[in-house]
């Protein structure tokens, strides 16, 4: 079983925000197909999306592949990424995965653009 989460109007999820994020469990290669993330994404408004998780080849290029094809504005995340082998996470983030992410960055990256934008900050409640 995979799962993909999100955060509510953020599009990410820090443990400290769990009980807030929904979880979709997918069973083919794409996150997107045959669950109503595309759906979710849109009722919350999300159209930047950070992906990061296993494995690099078939579930992250898939994900990757169908959410832009979707019109998402993908991130993928280098160092929170992984395969079974070297060669294939090579293949996956040099060759295929340029093709459709618009950026592919290093943890340290997003952490810092994250932090920087103050999102990483606990949510305040609305009035």
């Amino acid at each position: 079983m995979h799962a993909l989460l999100f955060w509510r109007g953020l599009g990410y999820v820090t443990p400290r925000r769990a009980r807030n994020a929904r979880f979709t469990q997918h069973w083919c290669s794409s996150g997107f197909a045959n669950t109503d993330l595309d759906l979710q994404l849109k009722k919350h408004g999300i159209h930047k999306l950070i992906v990061i998780g296993l494995i690099a080849h078939t579930c992250i290029e898939a994900t990757v592949r169908y959410a832009a094809e979707l019109g998402y504005d993908v991130t993928v995340v280098s160092g929170a990424t992984a395969d079974h082998s070297e060669e294939m996470m090579h293949a996956a983030l040099n060759v295929n995965l340029p093709n459709y992410a618009g950026a592919i960055v290093t943890t340290r990256e997003v952490v810092a653009s994250l932090s920087a934008t103050n999102v990483m900050e606990p949510a305040q409640a609305s009035s």
